[in-house]
């Protein structure tokens, strides 16, 4: 049997002018030049294949970014709260000295114990109470017999608090901190996320063999001959 051509062909519309005078338009075939074409129609649907995997991946991520973001919504209620709340505390308190008189022993949030202050005192008009604070630590920051300055709820004595400023203020930081840890982890993640994933996927990514092209198109030549 004889060599059969495997090359491919176009065909191109010559129309009537200096190569064919006085004729009508003719359809030429001509030979399609492999390695000239072919790697140009492959980076084509490559880049376009990559540029729908870019958007689809950066709306991916910017859609857990949201998600993110709303979960600062949270942590920020509860820090507006606190600081209403402590402000609101701080323009009717009146301030006075109390005893500690025991140290009431508490379970902790993330196991163990933890140790609020029980304080004696007495608010304007004399009148004598015992209260065991809100606000405990490990270690317990203070000892029983200790004189410490509190603030109190003239309306309500019961409602007190240590002058020390995580008492006052540790909500509020504790709660605006975490929302702005939120939203700038959902502004990194959301914006650059996708370019750390694909910078990270590239250095992965092993390099295509150089000389492939080449010997495609050495075949399709060989084949013709």
């Amino acid at each position: 049997m004889g060599n059969t051509d495997t090359s491919l062909g176009i065909g191109i519309v010559e129309p009537a002018g200096a190569h064919n005078p006085g004729k009508r338009a003719r359809i030429v075939e001509r030979p399609l030049d492999f390695n000239h074409h072919w790697p140009g129609c492959v980076s084509g649907y490559v880049g376009r294949n990559n540029m729908e995997i870019n958007r689809g991946l950066k709306l991916s991520f910017r859609i857990i970014g949201g998600l993110i973001l709303l979960s600062a919504l949270a942590p920020l209620g509860i820090g507006i709260w606190t600081y209403t709340n402590t402000k609101s505390f701080l323009e009717d308190a009146e301030s006075t000295t109390g005893e500690v008189v025991e140290l009431v022993e508490r379970r902790g949030s993330e196991g163990g114990s933890v140790f609020a202050p029980r304080v004696h005192f007495q608010d304007h008009t004399g009148e004598s109470y015992e209260v065991t604070s809100s606000s405990a630590s490990s270690p317990p920051r203070y000892h029983v017999g200790e004189e410490i300055e509190i603030l109190y709820n003239p309306e309500r004595p019961q409602e007190f608090r240590t002058t020390d400023w995580f008492s006052l203020w540790g909500g509020p930081v504790l709660g605006f901190g975490l929302a702005g840890s939120a939203v700038l982890f959902a502004a990194i993640f959301a914006f650059l996320g996708p370019v750390i994933l694909q910078g990270i996927i590239s250095a992965f990514r092993k390099p295509e063999p150089t000389g492939q092209q080449g010997a495609v198109g050495n075949e399709g030549h060989h084949g013709a001959d």
